[in-house]
Order: C-alpha cells, then structure tokens, then sequence
C-alpha cells in the first residue's frame, strides 16, 4: 500500500500540465480543497501535506496570474520544514484563481480541477479484498461538483457524511483506474491493475487449496 502511494504522489506531483487553461483549473482545485481563513483583505490557507504545495509551485508559472506574483513572496514554509506550510494571498487574487473552476462540469477543465482537488482532499486503501477511494471536502457546495464530474463519465459513486466531511466514493477497480488515467496517472493506474491481477491469481490458488484440502478430508473420513 506505501509502494502505491509513493508512486501516485510523486507522478501527481510531476505532472506538467498542457497549457494555460488545465494549470488555472488545477490551481484553483487546488486552493478549492484548502480550508480559507479570511482575516481583513487577505486569505489564508493551509495543508499538512506538503506535496499539494510542491504541485502548487509546479502549475503555478503556467496559469493566467502566474507571471504576475510572484509565489515564493506568498508562501509561509516553516523553518524547520514540518508542520503546515502556509499560502497568504489577497482576497482579488484569490477570486480571480477560484473563478477558474466555474463552469468545469461539462468540460476537460473539469478534471483538471478535480486533479487539483484530489491532492488535498483524496486518499486511496487498498484493504484485503476490494479497493476503497475517497475524496473527502468540507463544504457540500465542493462535493456536489466532484458528484457531478464524476457522474458525467459514468463512474459510480457513494456518498456519506462522516466526522464533519462530505465523502465521496470509489469501491470498483476499473472506475478507479479510470479516474487515475483521467488524471494522467498512468504509472498508478497501471500499478493498480496489476495488484488486481496478482489479487485474483492469488485467491484462485487459495480456493483451488482450501478445495483439495476439503476432498482429502473427505476420502479419509
């Protein structure tokens, strides 16, 4: 299970986004999946996963604002790099970024936004039998977009509330690996099929065991 999220946050990470319009979408699924604290005409927001900044950084010189600010003067990192790293922006700089994610549903742009939201607000488990995607957000406003993104490509999906958050979720391998591939995820959708496939071989040799185990028992009883 390390092994797949190692490899899914590094390939996350490093995505380099086609263009203008995918990385402004990203950005603002990005900053849509962070907590905003409002304090006079600034906005605060912050993540204790430190990668969801890394990838920031990465679409940030490609979006329509980028080569305006500068974001090395807008980020907070600790000295001593852990705990929460900090992004202080103006309030007009950030509706410009979260007007980026209207009107997304219908289009491509909608999942570049929902790649962004993901790196904040997305976990994957893979338990013993079946497989187990969540995005979990804050506000109902949020989960109902990704519900409406995912919808409009067919996947299916659960939805509950649990300790404060609006859950939404993957259990089916294939939707799961369609959901990574959309996200240019290929290393990790492919990684995933194969653990299905050595899953599946796996327990047909357990049934094919446990069913000659149960014959010889037979015949000597």
């Amino acid at each position: 299970m390390q092994k797949l999220k190692q490899l899914m946050w590094n390939e996350w990470t490093r995505c380099v986004p086609a263009g203008v319009p995918e990385a402004s979408a990203e950005c603002a699924g990005i900053l849509e999946s962070l907590y905003p604290k409002f304090i006079n005409d600034r906005v605060s927001l912050s993540s204790l996963r430190l990668w969801v900044f890394r990838r920031f950084s990465r679409v940030w010189p490609d979006t329509r604002w980028g080569p305006e600010y500068d974001l090395g003067k807008l980020l907070r990192v600790p000295a001593t790099m852990h705990g929460k790293v900090m992004l202080e922006i103006k309030r007009d700089l950030y509706g410009t970024i979260m007007s980026s994610s209207e009107g997304v549903y219908g289009s491509k742009r909608g999942w570049y936004w929902l790649r962004g939201l993901w790196g904040n607000n997305g976990s994957i488990y893979l338990p013993r039998t079946g497989y187990y995607l969540v995005f979990r957000m804050r506000t109902p406003q949020t989960a109902e977009k990704v519900l409406a993104i995912l919808g409009n490509s067919g996947l299916k999906t659960g939805k509950r509330m649990k300790s404060g958050y609006h859950e939404i979720l993957l259990r089916n391998q294939e939707d799961i690996v369609t959901l990574f591939s959309k996200f240019r995820l290929y290393e990790s959708s492919l990684y995933i099929e194969q653990r299905s496939l050595v899953r599946a071989m796996r327990e047909r040799a357990n049934k094919l065991v446990n069913c000659d185990a149960s014959n010889i028992r037979k015949s000597l009883e």
